[in-house]
C-alpha cells in the first residue's frame, strides 16, 4: 500500500492541484472575469466561445482531474481539438452558416 501511494504521488499532487485551482478560480471571481472579457470581444466571440467552454470544463475540476493522470497524452489532443472547434464555430457563424439549421 505504501509502495502504491509512493508511485501515485505525482498523480495525487496533480489532482489536488487541479481541484485547488478550480476552487480558487471560482471563489475569487476569475471565471466570471474571463467570461466577461470573452463576451466583450463582439463578433469575435464566435471564435472564442469554445475556448470559454474549455476553460470552464478545466476549472470545474471534474473531467480534468480524471484526465490529469494521463495529461501528457491528453493535452496535445485537447489543444488540437479546441483549435479545430474554435475555427469550426467561428466559420459556422459567418462563412459556413448554411451548415446550421
Amino acid at each position: 500500500m505504501v509502495a502504491t501511494a509512493h508511485k501515485m504521488r505525482f498523480a495525487f499532487l496533480t489532482v489536488a492541484s487541479v481541484l485547488a485551482l478550480a476552487y480558487v478560480m471560482n471563489l475569487s471571481g476569475q471565471t466570471i472575469t474571463i467570461g466577461t472579457w470573452i463576451a466583450a470581444t463582439g463578433a469575435f466571440f464566435a471564435y472564442l466561445s469554445p475556448l470559454l467552454g474549455w476553460i470552464g470544463t478545466a476549472v470545474t475540476g471534474s473531467d480534468t482531474s480524471a484526465n490529469a493522470l494521463f495529461l501528457r497524452k491528453v493535452l496535445p489532443w485537447s489543444i488540437g481539438l479546441i483549435v479545430a472547434m474554435c475555427l469550426l464555430v467561428g466559420l459556422q457563424s459567418s462563412v459556413l452558416a448554411w451548415m446550421l439549421p
